[in-house]
């Protein structure tokens, strides 16, 4: 099961998490994991805001700055959102778990 996070903000439940396509949207925004921890000014908010498109997609920016803005352990917020991403990011490279789908490649080199 997926990682995620939830909280309660101004009366409303929210419940972060991500998957292989708000990654894709991430990247195609600007987003790249590779430079998140060099790039903190950016790469922290891109990550928060990245992280309400599995489940709350339709939350308004100002929302998603407001709840960011109050968050307490803002550097254990990085670290919990990084984890959840790097999660994501594995799904790309597991195997097939039905043995019947799996495809097998040949190399002519």
């Amino acid at each position: 099961m997926a990682k995620q996070l939830s909280f309660e903000f101004e009366g409303n439940r929210y419940t972060l998490g991500f998957t292989r396509e708000t990654i894709k949207a991430m990247e195609d925004d600007g987003f790249r994991i590779n430079t998140a921890s060099g790039t903190m000014a950016t790469s922290v908010p891109q990550l928060w805001e990245g992280a309400f498109l599995a489940h709350c997609p339709k939350t308004p920016k100002s929302i998603i700055d407001r709840a960011y803005e109050a968050q307490s352990d803002k550097k254990g917020l990085f670290s919990d959102l990084g984890e959840m991403i790097t999660e994501a990011y594995e799904t790309l490279v597991e195997e097939p778990e039905d043995e019947s789908k799996k495809v097998t490649r040949s190399k002519n080199w």
